[in-house]
């Protein structure tokens, strides 16, 4: 609006010094016809030749100079003095009243006159007076016609509306190119935890972004080499303890009292399940294993085969013959611990797939005693253990639930643990309709 503005503005003083210039012009080439003589009839004879301009008496009505009609005339001849006033419409000479309409031609004053124009919607005339002082004096009233018939208003609401339409898309435009980069960082910000291996973001777009990208790669460079620290230490833990154990192992064989060495061999077993579920968290945490297409199935009903095969009571009911992008090894690994944790503390366990609004749920049920309310979420934090259904004391590593949360996350998934109303707890694998790919034909 204030663009619309000043250019109004700037076009209005442009046509105004057009016009003065114009008028400078008619009054040299009239003041030159009467450089020989100033008779009532030379005078006639150059009002007949250069219309709109004539010789009228010098009043006091002159008000603003006009510099700019006055710097052209004095190019125009030579004179003493020339002087250039802006008058009221009367000072003018009577061809006024020829830009009325026939239908209103009477005398009247410039107050009537203005009034009049302004009700046509035309800029009103313009009276201007040259006094030119040489061997003689002489005052030239120049007329200007009226001009810009319905001028626009000085705020045109079209002009503004496509202005902020094309502003609008511009602005539109240039968000998406500066936001690329944001949701750039976003998705890899959501993928991070499914895969900590990811290739590091290109640092571009505003300078503001790249540094929040560069941040951000320096941050996973960091986490990649604190869980492969991390890694490393557990293996060569796992390595390390791999031949005093041993040797405590062929020991343990020499013992001869029978119960004796069946409480030092349960306590070796213990300590080798605590080393390997160690090493096993650790590994699930940083292998970046491949997903393929399998078949869902199959691949369940192979765990409840290996399930039955170790005497754990396991059965697979609600097959959905979906083929899904999956990572064999940690599913498998996955539901083998959610398996053998129902039979651990509650005899037996219950597979079956459904499909969800907006997820493919895989659930493990067993009819056991359940878990507290408040325990849900405790107890799938590692080194956490429940009491054995039947023995009443602590069992396990405490870490079987913690690596199938860390397989389904890094899988794009989620573990949920609740109690089923009719007894017993379910465990529910999430993952997203994205995962599937069609039904298995």
């Amino acid at each position: 609006m204030l663009g619309q503005w000043v250019a109004g503005a700037s076009r209005y003083k442009t046509l105004e010094t057009l016009h003065q210039q114009r008028a400078a012009l008619r009054v040299v080439a009239f003041y030159k016809a009467l450089e020989d003589s100033t008779s009532a009839a030379s005078v006639k004879v150059a009002e007949a030749m250069i219309p709109g301009i004539h010789v009228v008496a010098l009043g006091d009505q002159l008000t603003k100079p006009l510099p700019v009609m006055k710097a052209m005339i004095e190019e125009g001849i030579i004179a003493k003095s020339v002087r250039t006033y802006d008058a009221p419409l009367e000072v003018c000479f009577p061809t006024l009243i020829d830009h009325l309409p026939r239908s209103n031609i009477s005398k009247s004053t410039t107050r009537t006159v203005y009034t009049q124009i302004e009700e046509w919607q035309m800029r009103p005339p313009s009276c201007w007076v040259a006094v030119i002082e040489n061997d003689r004096t002489i005052a030239l009233a120049v007329e200007t016609p009226m001009t810009i018939i319905n001028e626009p208003p000085p705020i045109d609401i079209r002009y503004l509306l496509v202005l902020a339409g094309l502003v609008g898309i511009m602005a539109f435009g240039i968000a998406k190119i500066a936001a690329a980069p944001l949701r750039r960082l976003r998705k890899a910000a959501f993928e991070l935890s499914d895969d900590i291996n990811h290739s590091a973001l290109d640092e571009r777009g505003p300078v503001e972004v790249q540094d929040a990208v560069k941040a951000f790669n320096i941050m996973q460079q960091k986490l990649k080499r604190h869980i492969q620290d991390r890694t490393r230490m557990l293996a060569a833990i796992s390595h390390d303890l791999q031949t005093p154990m041993t040797r405590l192992r062929l020991r343990l064989e020499q013992i001869e009292n029978p119960v004796l060495k069946a409480q030092f061999l349960s306590d070796w077993e213990a300590m080798r399940k605590l080393v390997e579920e160690g090493l096993g968290l650790a590994r699930a945490a940083s292998d970046g294993e491949t997903k393929i297409r399998l078949d869902l199935d199959s691949l369940i009903a192979s765990v409840i085969s290996d399930a039955e095969d170790a005497g754990i009571e396991a059965n697979f009911s609600g097959p959905l013959g979906l083929q899904v992008m999956l990572a064999p090894d940690s599913m498998r690994r996955c539901l083998g611990n959610l398996i053998n944790n129902a039979w651990t503390h509650a005899g037996g366990a219950e597979v079956y797939v459904e499909r969800r609004a907006n997820a493919l749920a895989i659930c493990v049920i067993d009819n056991g005693p359940g878990v507290p309310e408040s325990q849900l979420e405790h107890i799938m934090e590692p080194f956490v253990r429940l009491k054995d259904s039947i023995t009443k004391t602590p069992s396990g590593t405490g870490l079987g639930l913690s690596i199938a949360r860390e397989l389904v996350e890094r899988s794009g998934g989620q573990l949920t643990l609740k109690n089923r109303e009719e007894g017993g707890l379910e465990a529910v694998i999430l993952l997203p309709l994205s995962s599937i790919l069609m039904p298995k034909t």
